[in-house]
C-alpha cells in the first residue's frame, strides 16, 4: 500500500471517530441521565422521557422483593438480590460492603449486581442523548422507596459468610459463600431458630466464617467423648433430647482445605423422637487417640456447637460461644470456589439441613 493511501485511510477513520464522538459523546443530557441511573436505577431513563423504562428499572427491586415476600420464596429473593437490589442502590451498598454488613466487594454476588448496574447506566445514556432531561424532583422519592428501603431491609435481615477454613457442616466445603438470616430479623416466613437442638448456625470467628451445629443449650451439661480412633460422641443431661444415630449407605467424601479428600461414613442423627433429622459424618481410619471424656456446663446465654464431621482431626471441632455472637441461620450457597479446585458450579444453590 502506498504511503498516501494509508494516510487517506487514517484520515477517514479519524473523521468517522470524530463524527461518532460529536453525535453520541458530546451530549450533556446523555451523561446526566447516566449519572442519575448510576445513583438510582431507572431515574435517568425517566428523566430522559422514557418513563415506562424508568419505572420498569426502578420496579425490579421493589417488585421482586414484594413478590418474594408474598409467596415466601427464597429463590425469588435471590433473583431480586442479583437483578434488582444490587443493580439499584449500588452506591448505597458499596460503603455498606466496605463496612462488612453487605456482600463483600470482591465476591461474585456483588459483581453480578455491578454488571446489571452497568447495563442500566448504558441504557440511560442512550435514552438521554436525544431528548432534553426533565426535572426529577417529584419522581425521586418514589425511586428512593423502591430501591433504598429494600437494600436497607436486606442488610439488616441477612448476612453473607465466606468459609475460608475447614468445613464443619455436611453441606459446605472450603470456599463457599453462604447467605443466611440474621438473628431477630423480620421475615414473613418461618426460619428455624438457632436456639434449638440440631439447628445449623453461622458465626464469624477470628479464623473466618464457620457453620456448625447446636448440640447444647443454656443450662445443659454436655459430655463429649473421644474414642481410640478420634471419633466424637456426645450426650446431654436431658434424656428426652438424646441423639439417635443411624448409619446411611451413601457415598461420603469430606473435602479438606488443602484440596485433598477424606473418605467418611454418613449417619442420620435426630435429637429426640420428634426432632428434625440431619446428616453427620465419621472417618473410619482416623489416627489413634487416647480415650477421654470432656464435660462442659453451658452457661446462660451460651450455646455449645459441634462439627458435623465427628472427628478430632479438625481444629476446634467444638465451640462454646455466646448466643449473641451467632450471626444467624445459614440458608443457601451463593457461590463456591475451592482454594485449589476452582469454581464448583454444581454447589451454587445448595441448602443445608
Amino acid at each position: 500500500m502506498k504511503p498516501h493511501h494509508r494516510w487517506r485511510m487514517d484520515l477517514r477513520l479519524a473523521a468517522r471517530a470524530s463524527d461518532f464522538i460529536h453525535r453520541y459523546g458530546s451530549s450533556r443530557g446523555a451523561w446526566a441521565a447516566a449519572g442519575w441511573s448510576l445513583l438510582f436505577s431507572g431515574l435517568g431513563q425517566y428523566a430522559g422521557g422514557q418513563r415506562a423504562r424508568g419505572i420498569g428499572w426502578a420496579g425490579i427491586a421493589g417488585g421482586l422483593f414484594a413478590t418474594a415476600v408474598w409467596i415466601h420464596s427464597v429463590d425469588l429473593l435471590l433473583v431480586a438480590l442479583f437483578a434488582g437490589l444490587l443493580a439499584g442502590p449500588f452506591l448505597v451498598l458499596f460503603p455498606l460492603a466496605l463496612a462488612g454488613v453487605a456482600p463483600a466487594p470482591l465476591s461474585a454476588v456483588f459483581w453480578f449486581g455491578a454488571l446489571a448496574k452497568l447495563v442500566c447506566v448504558g441504557d440511560a445514556w442512550l435514552a438521554g442523548r436525544t431528548r432534553p432531561l426533565r426535572p426529577v424532583r417529584r419522581a425521586l422519592p418514589v425511586f428512593i422507596v423502591l430501591q433504598v428501603l429494600p437494600a436497607l431491609w436486606f442488610c439488616q435481615a441477612f448476612f453473607v459468610l465466606e468459609l475460608s477454613g475447614p468445613s464443619h457442616a455436611t453441606f459446605t466445603q472450603p470456599g463457599d459463600v453462604i447467605l443466611g438470616v440474621r438473628r431477630g430479623a423480620w421475615l414473613p416466613w418461618e426460619v428455624p431458630s438457632v436456639d434449638t437442638h440440631g439447628s445449623l448456625v453461622g458465626l464469624f470467628t477470628s479464623e473466618g466464617g464457620r457453620v456448625m451445629r447446636v448440640v447444647g443449650l443454656p443450662g445443659e451439661r454436655v459430655q463429649v467423648s473421644v474414642d481410640e480412633r478420634g471419633r466424637l460422641g456426645y450426650f446431654t443431661d436431658r434424656p428426652a433430647s438424646a441423639p439417635e444415630v443411624a448409619r446411611r449407605d451413601e457415598f461420603c467424601v469430606w473435602t479438606l482445605p488443602d484440596g485433598s479428600a477424606q473418605r467418611c461414613v454418613f449417619h442420620e442423627e435426630r435429637r429426640g423422637g420428634g426432632g428434625r433429622p440431619y446428616w453427620i459424618a465419621t472417618v473410619e481410619d482416623g489416627p489413634e487417640q487416647e480415650y477421654r471424656e470432656l464435660v462442659f456446663q453451658v452457661a446462660p446465654g451460651e450455646l455449645f456447637l459441634l462439627s458435623d464431621l465427628r472427628q478430632v482431626v479438625l481444629q476446634s471441632a467444638w465451640l462454646r460461644v455466646r448466643a449473641s455472637d451467632v450471626a444467624g441461620t445459614p440458608l443457601v450457597i451463593l457461590w463456591s470456589r475451592h482454594p485449589t479446585r476452582g469454581v464448583a458450579w454444581h454447589r451454587i444453590g445448595l441448602t443445608g439441613g
